[in-house]
């Protein structure tokens, strides 16, 4: 064993150490947590920067004897340091997991060690190698976690040329964890750079062996429940808590497990047949005898409206404002069908709010990580623009983003839309911040209905923009302040987003209420904001109830309304879920509906809302999936089989339960 010293890396490492030391100092407010400043932290960020320097101007050279022990120890010290790592980038501590699921993690990290190792045959360069990728990623879900609220999914990667295009919407806010975990994972590539590994001809064997072996162990991963030998934790109601209870890197791999959908183990093409039955359709009908009732041969035109990020916060906890920022909504809603729809998302993944309500499907069935844009829909699929078509609908869509954001310009046209409108269509539109104002979307949506084909009833679905998070950008000033809580300039501007939205509002109504043509439009968010400031985060959780699911639930909330420029029927329902929200709507319009919604028209009368996380029963009880009534389970278990049937299941699709049967 023979030491180096090298002075040009003293000098280089030297310098490194000095701006590393003076940048954690300058901040030292990023270590004050919950008016807690984390001392231990922040020596051990000062440590590890002034280790820096000798590590790094130190080179250990290893004699033959010494270099395979000494690389096997150096492997399991840099395990363990990443992990440590990438914990504190999911703002964790890795020694609050339990053992199993630490080692499950461990194992992964060694798992990418032996695959880049049996490619590279060098410890240092493989140590390097996989050590960046592993920060990388783990600083992504960082990121993730701050703009979103909800952790990194393996399809968020897929997603990538959507999240590129909002990119400018954020600014990256280091917190501690974050300077920890940047300084520590400095100090360990300088701990790797010390030894020098020079390639090997006697490890061809071990490298063969060791790809052989981290194949076989990915097969047994994908093929088998080896996976419940961790005790792998899942609380599907905030994936965060998963994740930093399992380790991010044993939730992310877990996730990714979880992407593909199974054939339910029940499945059988002989439960079809019973929905094929007329008999079945008519004792439906014979429960539900309003489904006939209200059919309407004037044939109104239908606009939906889902509004990006829009929410009532004071669903979760009250609070004080300046002035009021929804009065024309509070207005409406206190006159129309409304209440609350209840979605799958927090903060983001916008594709899956909308995918439910076209389709009637459920993420109930699928997982967090999965997105149905991105994964399932590569071909026609039956959705609320077929039903509207197949009664002589012209259907079309208006999106002031990019096209290509979730593959939404192949996915329209699998849904069939005559026309859809994006971003690069739309000329003069107005821009708050970054984005197209609601009310420049607003006033296209009109022109286009004032220049359509007159000859066919008009549907059209529009998805917003002007609120999408961040919230601290440039560009306009708040209006609405709050009260009681100070320095929280995201949330006021949010709040503030909140009140164009609502005068934009206005501004449509009006426009339909002066008409002649009849005309319906139903109105909801596609999820509660991400990114708002913590203090006011906090402020709103404080109110929760430990365990309690109800209250986990109203994170999950956002208003709706359908109003009529004529008189509608009447409709109670206060809490709906997504994915029955379509079927109202065709319900107040007087349309026909297919026997899948049918199906689901009988099934929200036991449970009136279900979710990517759980359901709610008639008498207001929320339950994990698994438990409940026998009734409101078996209604569960006979939704997945239809949902799978009409996703997956291309040789055998009953297709008459998904269309209209005239």
């Amino acid at each position: 064993m023979k030491n180096i010293f090298n002075k040009k890396k003293l000098i280089i490492s030297s310098i490194i150490s000095i701006i590393l030391i003076i940048f954690i100092i300058s901040s030292h407010n990023l270590f004050m947590v919950n008016d807690s400043f984390k001392y231990a932290y922040f020596i051990l960020s000062i440590v590890f920067a002034i280790l820096i320097c000798p590590f790094y101007s130190i080179n250990l050279k290893l004699s033959s004897k010494y270099k395979t022990s000494f690389n096997i120890i150096t492997f399991v010290i840099s395990d363990i340091l990443i992990c440590f790592v990438l914990e504190l980038l999911n703002s964790n501590n890795m020694f609050t997991i339990g053992f199993t699921k630490l080692l499950f993690n461990f194992i992964i990290i060694g798992i990418i060690y032996l695959i880049i190792f049996a490619i590279t045959n060098r410890a240092s360069l493989t140590l390097i190698i996989s050590n960046t990728f592993l920060f990388v990623l783990g600083f992504i879900n960082y990121m993730v976690m701050m703009f979103r609220g909800t952790p990194l999914s393996l399809l968020d990667v897929l997603s990538i040329k959507t999240g590129i295009s909002v990119a400018f919407a954020y600014k990256i806010h280091f917190t501690f964890y974050a300077v920890v975990a940047t300084v520590s994972f400095i100090f360990l590539l300088f701990l790797i750079l010390r030894t020098k590994s020079e390639t090997d001809k006697k490890h061809k064997f071990f490298r063969i062996v060791s790809l052989l072996f981290c194949m076989l162990i990915i097969y047994i991963f994908f093929t088998t429940n080896f996976i419940s030998l961790f005790n792998l934790y899942t609380y599907l109601w905030i994936p965060s808590n998963e994740y930093k209870t399992n380790g991010f890197l044993a939730s992310f791999v877990k996730q990714t497990k979880e992407i593909n959908v199974s054939k339910p183990e029940n499945y059988s093409l002989e439960f079809f047949e019973d929905f094929k039955n007329a008999n079945y359709l008519a004792e439906i009908i014979e429960q539900n005898p309003n489904i006939n009732e209200n059919l309407s041969e004037d044939k109104p035109n239908i606009i939906v409206i889902m509004n990006e990020s829009f929410s009532d916060l004071t669903v979760r906890r009250s609070f004080e404002t300046d002035k009021e920022y929804m009065p024309y909504l509070k207005s409406i809603m206190s006159s129309t069908i409304s209440g609350t729809v209840h979605t799958s998302v927090y903060g983001g993944k916008t594709p899956n709010s909308e995918w439910e309500f076209l389709t009637n499907n459920s993420m109930a069935f699928l997982t967090y990580a999965n997105i149905p844009y991105q994964q399932f829909i590569n071909r026609y699929s039956h959705s609320l623009v077929s039903t509207l078509k197949s009664q002589g609908y012209y259907t079309s869509s208006i999106h002031p983003w990019y096209s290509t954001g979730y593959r939404r310009n192949y996915i329209y046209q699998f849904f069939e839309f005559d026309s859809s409108v994006f971003l690069e269509d739309m000329d003069g539109l107005e821009y708050i911040r970054k984005y197209p104002s609601d009310l420049s979307t607003y006033q296209y949506l009109i022109s286009s209905f004032e220049n359509r084909d007159r000859s066919k009833p008009y549907f059209n679905f529009t998805i917003t923009m002007q609120n999408h998070s961040g919230y601290d950008l440039p560009g306009m000033e708040s209006e609405i302040f709050l009260k009681d809580i100070s320095d929280c300039p995201r949330t006021e501007q949010y709040l503030t987003l909140i009140s164009k939205s609502d005068d934009a509002l206005k501004y449509l109504i009006d426009y339909f209420d002066n008409i002649d043509d009849k005309t319906i439009i139903l109105f909801f968010g596609d999820h509660q904001p991400p990114y708002l400031d913590d203090t006011f985060l906090n402020y709103l959780d404080a109110a929760k109830e430990p365990d309690s699911l109800s209250d986990e639930e109203k994170s999950y909330m956002t208003p709706y309304f359908i109003w009529a420029n004529y008189d509608i029927p009447e409709y109670e329902v206060q809490d709906i879920s997504l994915n029955y929200l379509s079927i109202l709507l065709l319900d107040v319009a007087g349309l026909k509906t297919t026997t899948y919604m049918n199906f689901l028209r009988n099934m929200q009368k036991e449970i009136p809302v279900i979710t990517g996380h759980g359901y709610m029963d008639e008498n207001g009880n929320y339950y994990n999936f698994g438990e409940g009534l026998n009734e409101n389970l078996k209604f569960i278990e006979d939704y997945r089989l239809l949902q799978f049937n009409n996703m997956f299941d291309k040789k055998n699709k009953f297709d008459e339960l998904f269309i209209i049967n005239n």
